[in-house]
């Protein structure tokens, strides 16, 4: 068997697989293919994984080996006329296990790596599922669960990502069937523009062929459906999507909308926490003193910033006379006239 070029793993319980292999490649007798499988399916088994039925899926694993981590298998026969071949590590001091990581390396790949095999997986692309694996190998060797990240609240309409993102690749219009919270589903002849995650969940950013200039977001656990229309012309649009964000926070521009600077007061025992977790790229801290700072953002005036705003409560002040400044204490009086009712 040669092992000289390469194919993608078989990513499912490649982590487990691999881990077992190592262990074997590193005896300087070397082993057999059918030992490898022997050896690797009594872990599998161990574990709850469904076995490995295939040699092919053994010497798949090694030629994985070799190109992610850089290292030489070698083949031994230990007799001239044997058909047995054993395979080892050329350097057999080598493991995958003794690449040297500082604790922050730790700390962003396997961030990194939690990504790479959420979005491998939902976009359907197999060699982001094979850096997750190297990456999982290295971080967490012993397979413990002791790093948890935020998920997305609702993942089914991550089903449509794939679809969405292949669509605007190759720029096809598409139908998509969407309901807003509370009301009924519409259907929508669509032209696809970017994919954008905000607070947990995905937004398509799309036109429609009668406005091209235009653009409306559509949240992708709301879609119930979304299909290729290959006899309508994708018309392409001028829109710069990192231009139209720039002074936005959140998703929503309102139609003639233009961005203005807010300022905001934040109290001295929440200061740590904006300073480190900005509202907005463009904040900057105009004065200070005892009790706080001021600081202030230049942006669109929007649902998605009064939202913010509000998760601070009395920490956070608005200063500026403007739209937000006055939606905030029309909604804290009504909060108010709805506690002082309940009691």
């Amino acid at each position: 068997m040669a092992l000289n070029y390469y194919i993608m793993p078989k990513t499912k319980n490649f982590v487990i697989r691999a881990k077992v292999l190592d262990s074997l490649l590193r005896c300087p007798y070397g082993t057999s293919r059918k030992e490898m499988k022997r050896i690797v399916n009594i872990e599998l088994d161990r574990q709850g994984a469904t076995p490995v039925s295939s040699l092919e899926t053994i010497s798949s694993d090694m030629r994985s080996i070799m190109n992610l981590f850089f290292v030489s298998i070698i083949s031994l026969r230990h007799e001239p006329d044997s058909r047995t071949v054993y395979y080892r590590y050329k350097d057999t001091d080598f493991s995958i296990f003794k690449q040297p990581l500082q604790v922050d390396d730790v700390v962003r790949l396997t961030h990194l790596g939690r990504n790479l095999k959420k979005y491998g997986q939902v976009m359907n692309l197999p060699w982001l599922d094979e850096l997750a694996a190297k990456l999982d190998i290295h971080m967490n060797p012993k397979g413990q669960n002791i790093v948890e990240f935020e998920e997305s609240y609702d993942e089914r309409g991550l089903s449509f990502f794939d679809r969405l993102y292949k669509a605007i690749i190759g720029r096809k219009v598409i139908k998509i069937v969407h309901h807003r919270f509370g009301d009924e589903a519409k259907t929508h002849i669509l032209i696809p523009r970017y994919l954008r995650q905000f607070d947990r969940r995905w937004y398509l950013l799309a036109s429609y062929q009668n406005k091209p200039r235009d653009v409306y977001f559509f949240g992708l656990d709301r879609m119930e459906s979304c299909t290729i229309e290959p006899s309508l012309q994708y018309i392409d649009s001028e829109i710069d999507v990192q231009q139209y964000f720039h002074d936005i926070y959140g998703i929503s521009k309102p139609k003639g909308a233009e961005p203005i600077d807010i300022l905001y007061f934040v109290a001295k025992d929440e200061i740590g926490y904006v300073t480190t977790n900005p509202l907005h790229h463009s904040q900057k801290i105009v004065k200070t003193n005892e009790d706080g700072v001021i600081m202030s953002i230049h942006v669109i005036q929007n649902t998605e910033i009064l939202l913010r705003f509000l998760s601070y409560g009395e920490k956070v002040i608005i200063l500026t006379d403007c739209y937000l400044r006055n939606k905030i204490m029309e909604k804290i009086g009504i909060e108010l006239l709805k506690y002082k009712s309940t009691t």
